[in-house]
C-alpha cells in the first residue's frame, strides 16, 4: 500500500508540474494572440513583400554573385513597394506621433541653446566661432585652443565695458558707454 501511495504522489507531482508548465505556455500563447490581435486592430496595412528575382552578376571569368533584389534599382518598379512600406511605417508608428513631436521639440530647444552661427575659422592656434543664445539677444564670439580650452573674445558685456572705458578715457560720449545709456 505504501509503495502504491508513493507512486501516486510522484505521478501527482509530475502531473502538477506538467499542468503548471502547460498553464504558463497557454498564458504566453494567449498573450501573444492578444498582442497580435491588438496590433491588427491598430492598423490594417500589411508590410510589402518583395519578390525575389535572382539576377547573376559576373565579375571577371570565375566570380559570380547572385542578387535577388537587383530589380529594385529601377525606381518606377520599386516605387509601389516603397509607397506601401511608407504606409505600413506610418500605420505602425502612428501611436508614437505625439511622443515623436515632443522629442523633436525638446531636441530643437537643446540644439538652439548651443547653435553655432558661423562655421569655425582657424586663425593661428585658435579656432574662432560665434554662438547665439536664444534666450538673450547677444552673440558671443569665442575661441578655443588646441588643448580644448574656451575663451570669450567678444560679447555684449565686453563691448559695454570697452565703451565705458573709452568714454572715461576720452571724456567723450561713446555709444554704449555709461553717459549714453
Amino acid at each position: 500500500m505504501q509503495q502504491h501511495c508513493i507512486k501516486l504522489v510522484a505521478a501527482l507531482n509530475t502531473s502538477t508540474a506538467a499542468t503548471r508548465q502547460f498553464q504558463i505556455l497557454a498564458r504566453a500563447q494567449q498573450a501573444r494572440g492578444l498582442f497580435s490581435s491588438l496590433l491588427k486592430q491598430h492598423h490594417s496595412v500589411e508590410p510589402p513583400v518583395y519578390p525575389r528575382q535572382p539576377d547573376t552578376i559576373r565579375l571577371g571569368r570565375t566570380l559570380e554573385l547572385t542578387d535577388d533584389f537587383t530589380w529594385l534599382a529601377d525606381y518606377d518598379v520599386a516605387r509601389p513597394y516603397l509607397q506601401q512600406e511608407q504606409r505600413y511605417l506610418e500605420a505602425t508608428t502612428s501611436q508614437w506621433s505625439q511622443q515623436a513631436r515632443q522629442l523633436l521639440q525638446d531636441m530643437k530647444q537643446h540644439l538652439a541653446a548651443v547653435q553655432l552661427d558661423d562655421p569655425p575659422e582657424q586663425v593661428g592656434p585658435f579656432l574662432y566661432y560665434s554662438r547665439s543664445n536664444p534666450h538673450a539677444q547677444d552673440t558671443i564670439l569665442r575661441r578655443c585652443t588646441a588643448s580644448g580650452g574656451q575663451q570669450v573674445v567678444l560679447s555684449a558685456g565686453i563691448m559695454q565695458q570697452d565703451a565705458a572705458q573709452v568714454s572715461r578715457l576720452l571724456g567723450v560720449e561713446v555709444q554704449g558707454g555709461p553717459m549714453h545709456s
